[in-house]
């Protein structure tokens, strides 16, 4: 990611239900994504300890600090980028 702080992607995680949105903030160590709605609809990885996002770190209190700024990130982004999509958290 040279010369960015933060990437950010717009997904769908179902290809049977292309109504179910999400976005995605990358950045150098971490990966977090939202999703308009189910189970998983909020999830945090740490992409150095655990590059198969096999632990969702969302909830672990050593990780808030960092989830809360990926959380501004993206909703900065969905503001300038005038994006539709609606973070419900």
């Amino acid at each position: 990611m040279a010369g960015r702080d933060y990437l950010v992607s717009q997904l769908s995680s179902d290809t049977e239900r292309l109504d179910l949105k999400g976005r995605m903030v990358r950045t150098d160590r971490f990966k977090y994504l939202v999703f308009s709605e189910g189970k998983n609809a909020e999830m945090f990885f740490d992409m150095d300890g655990d590059p198969g996002e096999t632990m969702n770190l969302i909830q672990h209190p050593d990780f808030q600090s960092e989830v809360a700024q990926h959380w501004l990130m993206l909703r900065n982004w969905v503001q300038k980028a005038d994006d539709p999509f609606f973070l419900q958290i």
